[in-house]
């Protein structure tokens, strides 16, 4: 019977949701079988960055007929005033800043002339839109009207200074930045399977002030992510 998987980069943010699950028992990349509000889902922990959770979420589809990817986790806010730590957020759209030709600090994703993929007459360049409302009927899932819609980044290197920070927000109008995001929505475009990503706030984006994050806080909201199912 093909099934929903929900997946996180790390077991703690995995265990957030699923605080049953033993952390010595879980293996990167491991699919297991659980229940969320009685119905039966897998759950996976596909690791940190678009590179991990690429490979493991495809490998997940292929072996057990996965019919819908659901994304958890934590992420950093571009505007904390807008949206606060703490917050609930789902994504529109993924945007992959990284790829493209490289010129002068500014990169353009159609700058080397090819994409990443067409396919439904549709060249992927980097950026994928979620059809969020779409896509949650067609899991059998719920939406929340207390999650931000949001724009996401995704990225291999965390943002680490205002001023990068700055210059991502103004040219992406990024709202969220996280690690693996693009990378499972391009999984999931490429296989014709619905995708959603929720991430709750752990820090403002591009402060390493421990003092404007609270993991704490953002690992504990994830356990809301129940009201969808």
């Amino acid at each position: 019977m093909e099934k929903l998987l929900i997946c996180a980069a790390t077991k703690r943010e995995l265990m957030a949701l699923f605080p049953d699950l033993s952390k010595n028992s879980i293996k990167l990349g491991e699919v297991y079988p659980k229940r969320i509000k009685g119905r039966d889902v897998y759950v996976q922990v596909c690791g940190i960055g678009p590179i991990n959770a690429a490979l493991f979420i495809e490998r997940a589809i292929l072996l057990y007929k996965i019919c819908g990817v659901i994304n958890i986790g934590i992420a950093g806010s571009f505007d904390i005033k807008k949206i606060p730590i703490g917050s609930l957020t789902i994504a529109k759209e993924e945007i992959w800043p990284e790829y493209g030709l490289k010129q002068r600090g500014i990169i353009d994703p159609k700058g080397l002339k090819y994409g990443l993929l067409k396919k439904h007459e549709k060249i992927i360049y980097n950026q994928i839109s979620i059809p969020v409302r779409e896509n949650l009927e067609k899991m059998g899932l719920s939406f929340n009207n207390n999650f931000y819609t949001t724009t996401n980044l995704t990225v291999a290197g965390v943002t680490g200074d205002e001023i990068e920070a700055d210059k991502l927000k103004n040219r992406y109008l990024a709202q969220v930045e996280n690690m693996e995001g693009f990378s499972i929505a391009y999984v999931c475009f490429v296989h014709d399977i619905p995708f959603i990503e929720i991430r709750s706030i752990s820090n403002v984006v591009g402060s390493r002030d421990t003092d404007k994050w609270d993991i704490k806080k953002a690992l504990k909201k994830l356990k809301e992510i129940e009201s969808i199912f």
